[in-house]
């Protein structure tokens, strides 16, 4: 009895230890404890630099550690009200505003007014860039493409275009971009696709998404296309990939009332903005988060991206950016992309609780010897994941838990860097 007192205490003082250590799971930025120049939050994109937070009025840089703040009285941006962003690489950025688009390099801007481009002074809604580096923008009169050297106009009345009001624009790794109008009069928006010279598009109403805005799309890693919408039969999340389309709403699916304004995309999973929370699918799985269940300051969420160290950044209509990544959210360490990150790291299991299998991930800065245990309240090793050395970066176990009954359970990870635990629940 006194072996299983001793363990049960020095497992609850290595819980307490590594929690107090963590880094939390939510941070939220605000005009109140940040540089932020408005809490309404329009655009969101990240490149392995910097997050860019567009907002009603200016755009905000943030690198981990500093904000820097660009709007009408420091900078030649055509409007302080911030609609689109699209990352360039290396700090660059393209920005779209509600008159007008603007190109700024970390240093140098470049700015597109009546002289220089056909859509000058007009409300951009939507920016991406596709697979060759061309530059598209979505707006209030069609579809714009800047080559590098000049933009073309692409309209109703030069393409097979119906409505000239793009909402919004995504392209994918096949070359085709996707882009949804929405016409005033008919109250009906449409989808299109555009490859070389072929432009194809699908009715919404006609694909039983009457009276639906096309508010957002997103494309995966593996080609998946996907379409967020609003409108009076409120939101859907509708896989377009093939044929028929699969539509997610409310009735049959997680999401929760309120129509759709922003989708991301972290590899095949999905994170969505809706009216009602910021909501994760992976597939299987539908997960919102709100201001009752989370530290979401509100449930309207107008932008969602996913930067390069893997939190994801949710702009609200009225409470700022809310920082989310299971595990704790990782700032001021190299990204994803170096592959080197500056600490050991445990993030928490998912799913959790769960009642058949979970994974557990960790990050290591270089190579060396790893442990990964799971114990149960009394001390005892239930199972061992990982014995092993392993090279750096991120890694992923799972734990097959079949015969585990119902209860809660620690995971030690153990390097010569130190020790980290969570905490994992088995619900049967």
């Amino acid at each position: 009895m006194a072996y299983r007192f001793t363990a049960l205490f020095i497992v609850f003082q290595f819980v307490a230890t590594t929690l107090r250590a963590q880094e939390p799971e939510w941070v939220v930025f605000d005009s109140t404890n940040s540089p932020l120049p408005h809490n309404q939050i329009q655009a969101i994109a990240s490149d392995s630099s910097f997050v860019w937070i567009g907002t009603a009025n200016g755009l905000a840089r943030y690198d981990g550690r500093h904000w820097i703040t660009h709007d009408t009285s420091n900078s030649p941006l055509p409007s302080a009200n911030i609609t689109a962003l699209a990352t360039a690489g290396r700090g660059r950025v393209w920005i779209g505003t509600d008159h007008g688009i603007a190109f700024y390099d970390g240093s140098a801007w470049l700015v597109f007014d009546s002289v220089t481009t056909p859509h000058s002074r007009l409300a951009v809604t939507s920016i991406a860039r596709d697979a060759g580096g061309n530059v598209w923008a979505g707006t209030e009169h069609g579809l714009a493409r800047w080559d590098g050297v000049q933009w073309t106009m692409f309209s109703d009345t030069t393409t097979p275009f119906v409505e000239p009001l793009v909402l919004s624009l995504a392209a994918d790794p096949h070359g085709s971009i996707w882009f949804g109008t929405w016409d005033p009069f008919a109250f009906r928006g449409r989808l299109w696709r555009h490859e070389g010279s072929s432009w194809t598009n699908a009715r919404l109403d006609l694909n039983a998404l009457p009276s639906s805005f096309p508010e957002a799309i997103a494309v995966t890693d593996d080609g998946m296309v996907w379409l967020g919408t609003s409108g009076t039969t409120g939101g859907n999340l509708v896989n377009v990939t093939g044929t028929p389309w699969v539509a997610y709403n409310r009735l049959n699916s997680g999401l929760p009332p309120g129509g759709i304004s922003s989708l991301a995309t972290d590899g095949p999973v999905l994170w969505i903005g809706t009216g009602g929370g910021l909501v994760r699918y992976d597939g299987i799985m539908w997960t919102t988060y709100d201001a009752e269940n989370s530290e979401l300051p509100e449930d309207f969420v107008l932008s969602v991206a996913v930067d390069t160290k893997g939190n994801t950044w949710a702009g609200t209509l009225t409470g700022g950016v809310a920082v989310y990544k299971q595990g704790g959210v990782v700032a001021n360490a190299p990204d994803r992309e170096t592959g080197t990150p500056n600490t050991v790291m445990l993030m928490q299991n998912y799913p959790n609780p769960f009642n058949g299998t979970t994974t557990i991930s960790f990050r290591l800065p270089s190579q060396m010897f790893v442990s990964l245990r799971v114990y149960d309240v009394l001390g005892r090793e239930v199972s061992t994941l990982v014995n092993e050395t392993l090279g750096a970066g991120e890694h992923a176990r799972q734990w097959d838990a079949p015969a585990a009954s119902s209860g809660t359970y620690y995971c030690r990870f153990h390097t010569p860097l130190g020790s980290r635990m969570i905490r994992i629940v088995v619900l049967r």
